[in-house]
């Protein structure tokens, strides 16, 4: 069977080194295990895999095996606890309590047996938080011994106790009157009025009594309007009184004349009416009935209904004041004529 290094193609270009390699008589390579060729850097090597290479038997194959997963194994069972102890039956002990306690107790037969471990069983153990440890203590500062103060430092760093303006040392609330007389800034004596306060106040006095005798004025000349217009509804009633007496005493004759003329023509009228009918008179025709309502449809000479033009008047017109050709005097009025300083 021919080797590996024969199904693989061979290389297109033979690699050319420029390292010198020690050449046996036969052609092979002098000591091939300790010659070292290396090929230039823009060269292709073409590497074959050794096919020549001795295996291991299987039995030390098996045994690496074994021993490498046994290890593992070992390694696991240690990381996750999952080993489990072989189980052995049941174990008989026999027990004899101690004299000093109970002297009387004979010796006992025991049986021990392991308990099944339930795989779900949440942890027996809890683990409890340890307290924490109490701090370092403070790192010690260093300050040095304060001064002594002098009167004067005393003296400026006095404060006065505060005095309540609303309650006495007892507690009780102090009347208002008594917080008044105490406080100075309320004291009338000390209030001095200037010049300008009796100047302000004379002013406003002025212009109070100017704002009234304004308002008296308008009053005064609303009553003198109403008294005037008063007077002038009484004139006017008067005269129409006299003028109601003036009148003639036979006003009323002569409506009463007025009337009995009126009923005397409208009996005139009904007679006449009566008296057509009676002697087969045709009725008189009133409104529509008067014309026949047959000639209104036709519209034969319609356009003849004028003798002569409706604007005939304005053509007169046009024709008197039509302007003349003449560019001078182009109308009534007369125009002045600028000259063109670009003609």
């Amino acid at each position: 069977m021919n080797s590996i290094n024969d199904l693989l193609p061979r290389p297109k270009r033979a690699v050319k080194s420029n390292v010198s390699v020690a050449v046996a008589t036969a052609g092979a390579l002098k000591n091939p295990e300790t010659q070292i060729v290396v090929p230039a850097a823009n060269k292709l090597v073409v590497v074959r895999p050794e096919s020549g290479l001795a295996r291991p038997p299987t039995e030390v194959v098996n045994e690496t095996r074994d021993r490498t997963q046994a290890a593992i194994d070992a390694i696991l069972d240690k990381k996750l606890g999952t080993k489990t102890k072989e189980k052995s039956g049941p174990s008989i002990v026999k027990y004899t309590p101690a004299a000093h306690v109970n002297e009387s107790a004979r010796e006992r037969t025991l049986k021990i047996v392991d308990v099944q471990y339930d795989p779900l069983e949440p942890a027996r153990h809890k683990h409890v938080k340890a307290p924490a440890r109490p701090p370092s203590p403070p790192a010690p500062v260093l300050k040095a011994a304060p001064p002594k103060l002098t009167a004067e430092e005393q003296r400026q760093w006095y404060i006065p106790p505060s005095v309540s303006g609303w309650k006495n040392n007892k507690g009780f609330v102090i009347d208002v009157e008594k917080r008044v007389a105490a406080d100075g800034r309320f004291d009338e004596s000390a209030v001095q009025a200037g010049d300008r306060q009796a100047q302000l106040a004379e002013a406003l006095y002025e212009a109070e009594s100017k704002a009234r005798q304004e308002v008296n004025e308008r009053n005064e000349a609303a009553q003198q309007r109403q008294l005037k217009a008063q007077e002038a509804k009484e004139l006017r009633l008067k005269l129409l009184a006299q003028k109601a007496r003036k009148r003639p005493l036979d006003d009323g004759e002569s409506e009463r004349e007025k009337d009995r003329s009126s009923r005397l023509k409208k009996a005139l009228k009904e007679r006449d009416i009566s008296e057509a009918a009676a002697l087969g008179h045709k009725p008189a025709l009133t409104g529509d009935a008067q014309f026949d309502s047959r000639l209104f449809g036709k519209s034969t000479g319609s356009k003849g209904l004028y003798d002569e033009p409706l604007f005939a008047a304005e053509q007169a017109a046009r024709q008197i004041y039509r302007p003349k050709l003449d560019e001078k005097s182009a109308g009534p009025v007369e125009f002045e004529r600028i000259e063109d300083k670009y003609e």
